[in-house]
C-alpha cells in the first residue's frame, strides 16, 4: 500500500482548502454560478466520499464522480459562498487508480462510492483520512496513524441489508435509494458487497407483492403499507433472516413463506410492523412466520447467539481480524490474567467475551436493554463465569455505575459507541475512574477526535499510543479505528 501515491504535490487539508476557498472567492469580481461547467485538477479524497478541487475563482469545490489526480470538466450544482459542489461530466485525464467498477449500479445506487478506485488507494486515502481528522478536529497533529487494514477479498462481505420499497401499487421496486434522493429505489438485480442470493430474493418478494397489491409507503405522504425488506446473512453458520416491513396491517404469510424458500435457504422469517413516520426498520411489533428466533454467528473460538434486531459487526470477516487487534491491544505483553475489564456500549456481550480470558473480572455496560439478555446467555453459552453485563444510558446509567467502582480499580477500559461517539458525562466517569488502558473503537472519525481531544487534556492526561483503522466497510467512505491511549508520563 506505501506505493499508492496521494498527490505528491500536497494537497490541502479538507479545513485549510474550504478556508483558503472562501477568502480567495471573496477577492474576486467574476464568480462561479450554479449550472456552469469548469476544468477542474481533483487534489484529494475528502472525508464522506466527495473529491477536492478547486474553481478558477479560487474557491473549493467537491466533487461527484472524479477521482484524485484526475483532471476532470465538472458540473457545478451548488454554488455557496465557502465552496461549491459539482458532479463530474468528463474525464479529461483518468488517474493511474481509476478502475472498473464492479456492480451494474454503480452510479445510480447511493451506496458504494469508491468501486471506481482501485482498492489499495481506497486504503490508503482513508489512513489519509484518518490523520487528517484527528489533526483537524482534536488538535492531535502528532500521532501517527498506522496504514488501513483491509480485507484480502473486498466483496460480498455485508451480513446485513436493509432495501427499501418504492415504485406503484402494481409494480413494486425492492432495491437501494438512487443518489442523492430519499424518494427514488433503483430495481435490485445484485448487490456485490452482500449476498449473491439478493437479487433472486428480492425478485422474488416483488411478484409476492405485486400480485398481493398490498401497496407501497410513499415516504412524502407519509402513508401506505409496503416499506423495506431487511435481510442478514451469516456468514460462518447457515443462518439466513428476512423480513418484511410493513405499515400496521396484514399480509398473506403463507405466501410470503412460500415465495422466499421458493428463493433462498431462509431460517428465520418476519413480519415486521411499524407506524412510525420516520420508516426506519423497528423491531418493536415483530411475528415470527417461519424458522427460528434467534441468530447465531461466530468469531472463533466463539459462537454467539441474538435475537434478530440485535447489533452485530457488519462485516463478519474483518470482526475476526479487528477482535484479536483489540485483544492484542488490551493485553500486549502478558499471557496471565489481570484485574477488572469494563466493556461499555457491549452490546450482546462480543468484545466482552471475547477478551474475558484476559481478565479476573468482565462488566459490560450496554443501552439497549434487549441486548442484555443475549449477552448473558452468550456467557453461559461460551463458559465465561466471571463476566456480568448490565443496562443503562450513557448519559446517566453509565456515568452513575462507573462512579460505584474506585479510582483506579479498573485495567482497561473498552468504549466501542455508535457513531455518535461517547457521551462527556460517560468520558468524564472514564477520566475520574483512571483506568490503566483505554481502548477506543470507532466508526466514525470525526466523534472520534472530539473524545480524544477530551481524554487527552489535561488535566490527568491519556496519551494516545496506537491509531489503527480497519477497513470494515471497503469500496464506502466508512472506516473503523482502534486507539489505544495510556495515561500520560508525569512533568
Amino acid at each position: 500500500m506505501s506505493d499508492v501515491s496521494l498527490n505528491s504535490g500536497g494537497a490541502p487539508s479538507l479545513a485549510d482548502s474550504a478556508a483558503e476557498g472562501g477568502a480567495g472567492a471573496r477577492g474576486r469580481t467574476t464568480l462561479a454560478r450554479a449550472g456552469e461547467e469548469q476544468e477542474v485538477r481533483v487534489e484529494s479524497l475528502a472525508f464522506g466520499g466527495d473529491s477536492v478541487a478547486r474553481l478558477a475563482d479560487g474557491r473549493v469545490v467537491f466533487v461527484r464522480g472524479a477521482l484524485p489526480r484526475e483532471r476532470a470538466r465538472v458540473r457545478l450544482t451548488r454554488v455557496k459562498k465557502s465552496h461549491a459542489e459539482a458532479e463530474a461530466v468528463e474525464i479529461l485525464e483518468p488517474a493511474p487508480e481509476r478502475t472498473a467498477p464492479r456492480c451494474r449500479h454503480f452510479g445510480v445506487c447511493g451506496g458504494c462510492r469508491h468501486q471506481d478506485l482501485a482498492y489499495a488507494a481506497q486504503l490508503a486515502w482513508k489512513t489519509r483520512q484518518v490523520q487528517e481528522t484527528l489533526a483537524r478536529l482534536g488538535g492531535l497533529r502528532h500521532v501517527e496513524v498506522s496504514p488501513a487494514i483491509g480485507m484480502d477479498d473486498p466483496w460480498h462481505y455485508r451480513n446485513k441489508m436493509e432495501f427499501a420499497i418504492a415504485g406503484t401499487d402494481d409494480r413494486p421496486v425492492i432495491g437501494l435509494r438512487e443518489r442523492g434522493r430519499f424518494d427514488r429505489v433503483f430495481d435490485l438485480e445484485e448487490c456485490p458487497i452482500f449476498s449473491p442470493r439478493a437479487g433472486a430474493l428480492a425478485a422474488a418478494v416483488e411478484e409476492h407483492c405485486r400480485s398481493r397489491r398490498y401497496g407501497v409507503y410513499d415516504v412524502r405522504r407519509s402513508s401506505g403499507f409496503l416499506r423495506h425488506l431487511l435481510v442478514r446473512e451469516s456468514k460462518n453458520t447457515p443462518d439466513l433472516l428476512v423480513g418484511l416491513v410493513t405499515s400496521p396491517g396484514s399480509i398473506d404469510a403463507r405466501g410470503f413463506v412460500a415465495a422466499v424458500l421458493e428463493a433462498v435457504p431462509a431460517t428465520s422469517i418476519w413480519h415486521l410492523v411499524t407506524s412510525s413516520r420516520a420508516n426506519l426498520v423497528e423491531w418493536g411489533d415483530a411475528r415470527l412466520l417461519y424458522g427460528a428466533e434467534r441468530m447465531s454467528e461466530t468469531i472463533p473460538p466463539l459462537h454467539f447467539e441474538f435475537g434478530p434486531g440485535a447489533f452485530f459487526q457488519t462485516n463478519t470477516f474483518m470482526a475476526e481480524t479487528l477482535y484479536r487487534r483489540v485483544r492484542e491491544a488490551a493485553a500486549p505483553d502478558s499471557s496471565a490474567r489481570r484485574g477488572t475489564l469494563v466493556d461499555l456500549y457491549c452490546g450482546i456481550g462480543a468484545f466482552a467475551l471475547y477478551l474475558a480470558d484476559g481478565f479476573e473480572r468482565v462488566i459490560g455496560l450496554e443501552g439497549l436493554a434487549a441486548a442484555i439478555p443475549d449477552a448473558r446467555e452468550n456467557a453461559r453459552r461460551n463458559d465465561v463465569a466471571h463476566a456480568e453485563f448490565h443496562a443503562g444510558d450513557d448519559r446517566t446509567g453509565f456515568p452513575e455505575f462507573l462512579g460505584r467502582l474506585p479510582a483506579g480499580s479498573v485495567d482497561t477500559l473498552l468504549l466501542d459507541p455508535p457513531r455518535g461517539g461517547v457521551h462527556a458525562r460517560t468520558l468524564a466517569a472514564v477520566r475520574r475512574l483512571a483506568p490503566a488502558r483505554l481502548l477506543y473503537v470507532s466508526c466514525n472519525p470525526a466523534s472520534l477526535a472530539r473524545d480524544l481531544a477530551i481524554l487527552t487534556a489535561a488535566p490527568a492526561p491519556y496519551a494516545v499510543e496506537r491509531v489503527q483503522p480497519f477497513d470494515l466497510f471497503p469500496h464506502t467512505p466508512h472506516i473503523e479505528t482502534l486507539v489505544r491511549l495510556t495515561p500520560a508520563a508525569a512533568g
